[in-house]
């Protein structure tokens, strides 16, 4: 992540986080349950495989793993290790030119070869399992390469970050997560799924038949071009998949009828609120974060929110600053993130331009009622010695020293899955004010 707006002199002193992501819901699951179906397993089968290996992605709590968390409000080894693991599998450990991905690598493989062991003779009962050690299989071709590590002053462990290289698009970027900006690679990794599938029906009791892998080939290509949502949908329900509510998390453009609905096959556990009571964490600063996104998020006078949480840009010299603030603030509102993803990732001020066609976006105006902001939130759970409740948000305070207070405030929404959002505050005029939103790439 890269703070992106003219704001980024207020938030400098303040960690720049960068994240693990690759393929999307349209591979992990999408893909691996119609490809389990050609190797012969049930309708049910497959979907309970697909499902385990879309759950690696943030849909289990043991998943959800922010590096803001474990690399910088905490120093958590083995959180970093686990992640490697599942999304960027190495033989290395650290640094960043000595733990490259390799596809297909005997490192991703460990978790199948480990599962082929464990399930032998229950394999019935390791379906889960099975879609779950096939994840880092399928990462390690969208993440084939040197990870970028963390771009920061001093206050995160870079060696244990972990981001898109540089040559699958960077870490400010979804690229490495769409299958039609890598057809080959996307062929292959399709190959490598399969082969795992047959793999381990070998090792059982299974009624079907298995396609063979030249007759899936061709059918392959509709999916891996499908350049959006629509394009992506059409395909599932012309191969059989009808239920294609999983796509409307993908970052590909809506394009055509979004269809968006729900997808609610992650196992996480209830918010029960959107207060947080986050250890150690001066309470009036959560409160101030918590007041502040009840009242983004479910707003349609997004001024009068910058007023009332950034009155340190009131007056005419503060008057770009408040425009690129309002640009971001609408910008994450928009239904249709994969429209405006190049945007939200952006290094660079939006320009005059970019500002009209967002205000001009009707999608800006999707909001969550504040009394619905805790279903809207993926629960965090920091680690460490002392328990902590499910948060809906976890907060970092800036380097302490030269300059006012800073703190940032991080969160992920279901309806961005792939998304982690950083809001950015000053103290100023003797009280906090939001001083820029930027987001990272995160599953």
């Amino acid at each position: 992540m890269r703070v992106r707006s003219a704001l980024a002199f207020l938030t400098s002193g303040l960690l720049c986080v960068l994240p693990a992501a690759a393929f999307e819901r349209d591979v992990h699951l999408g893909l691996t349950e119609w490809l389990a179906v050609k190797a012969g397993y049930s309708a049910s089968e497959a979907l309970l495989i697909a499902i385990g290996n879309q759950r690696v992605d943030s849909g289990d709590m043991q998943f959800v793993k922010l590096s803001a968390i474990y690399a910088c409000g905490q120093t958590d080894v083995s959180e970093s290790r686990d992640v490697q693991a599942r999304h960027f599998p190495s033989g290395a450990a650290s640094g960043a030119d000595n733990r490259s991905v390799t596809p297909g690598s005997k490192a991703a493989y460990v978790l199948f070869e480990q599962l082929l062991k464990t399930a032998s003779g229950k394999e019935s009962q390791f379906l889960a399992k099975l879609g779950e050690a096939m994840h880092p299989v399928q990462d390690s071709w969208a993440h084939q390469g040197i990870p970028e590590t963390v771009r920061n002053d001093g206050q995160c462990n870079a060696s244990l970050t972990w981001a898109h290289p540089a040559s699958r698009g960077g870490a400010d970027a979804h690229k490495a997560d769409h299958t039609h900006l890598w057809p080959v690679d996307s062929a292959l990794m399709a190959k490598a799924t399969y082969e795992m599938l047959l793999s381990y029906r070998q090792q059982g009791s299974w009624k079907g038949t298995a396609a063979r892998w030249e007759e899936l080939d061709t059918d392959l290509r509709g999916f891996i071009l499908a350049k959006t949502k629509a394009e992506k949908r059409a395909w599932f329900v012309a191969h059989g998949i009808s239920d294609t509510a999983f796509l409307s998390g993908i970052t590909l453009p809506a394009g055509g009828d979004a269809q968006d609905r729900a997808w609610n096959q992650d196992r996480l556990p209830a918010l029960l609120s959107a207060k947080s009571d986050q250890h150690g964490m001066d309470p009036a600063l959560l409160d101030f974060f918590g007041s502040f996104l009840a009242d983004w998020l479910s707003t349609d006078d997004l001024e009068a929110t910058i007023r009332r949480f950034a009155p340190g840009l009131a007056g005419p010299r503060q008057a770009d600053a408040r425009t690129q603030l309002l640009g971001q603030l609408r910008l994450w509102r928009i239904h249709d993130h994969g429209q405006v993803q190049e945007l939200a990732h952006s290094a660079r001020p939006l320009t005059s331009r970019q500002l009209r066609l967002i205000a001009a976006n009707g999608g800006w105006r999707n909001k969550t009622a504040p009394e619905k902001l805790a279903e809207s939130l993926v629960p965090l759970l920091p680690g460490g010695e002392q328990a902590s409740p499910l948060l809906p948000f976890f907060v970092v305070k800036g380097p302490t020293g030269a300059g006012p207070p800073r703190a940032m405030a991080v969160l992920k929404l279901k309806s961005l899955p792939y998304d982690v959002i950083q809001v950015h505050a000053q103290w100023r005029g003797g009280a906090w004010n939001v001083s820029a939103i930027s987001a990272s790439i995160e599953h």
